[in-house]
């Protein structure tokens, strides 16, 4: 029950503008994936009236290191490498905002320190980004605003440096290195 507004954009009345301004990365990458080819899926998402477009998504599969692999088929690819597709995808519409659940599952530890990277660079871009994960310790350092769902209610909501310490009553974990005094991984 309520009301919702994206980007400025009432919903449902206003859905089809509010989406040209977001993308979604769901947590498994095959619900994501259309294309048959890897340079396939990452046009599939280009704006048609934006001429920076295929120069933006040239240089999202060269930072995640996709170039290579343009012409493999999408399903071919490793788990991983799906994940960065379907980031590069996304990122290629140049969204305001983008809507990301559980970005860190299946990925290896270099991958999720790259993944941190990325989302470091786009907060500097100042793309809102907001992500559902179960495990802050990746992420929580970079986090603006935390909310906290229990059985589909927001139980907690806040800052930070205010909801962590609150996070075992709910039976979550704080990250370690907040629990430590560190500033983050």
């Amino acid at each position: 029950q309520g009301k919702l507004r994206i980007l400025g954009h009432d919903l449902p009345q206003d859905a089809d503008k509010a989406r040209r301004g977001l993308a979604l990365l769901p947590q498994e990458p095959d619900l994501h994936i259309l294309g048959s080819t890897v340079a396939e899926d990452l046009n599939l998402s280009l704006p048609q009236n934006d001429s920076t477009a295929k120069g933006r998504a040239a240089a999202l599969a060269d930072r995640f290191g996709l170039s290579a692999l343009l012409d493999r088929p999408a399903h071919a690819l490793s788990h991983g490498e799906k994940r960065k597709l379907c980031l590069a995808s996304a990122l290629a519409a140049a969204p305001r905002l983008l809507l990301m659940d559980e970005p860190f599952a299946g990925l290896d530890f270099p991958a999720m320190l790259e993944l941190r990277r990325i989302l470091a660079d786009n907060r500097a871009q100042g793309i809102t980004q907001v992500v559902s994960l179960h495990d802050l310790e990746l992420l929580g350092d970079l986090a603006d605003f935390c909310l906290v769902l229990r059985r589909g209610e927001l139980s907690l909501q806040g800052r930070p440096v205010d909801v962590y310490p609150a996070l075992a009553d709910f039976g979550l974990k704080a990250p370690c290195w907040w629990l430590y005094g560190r500033d983050g991984p």
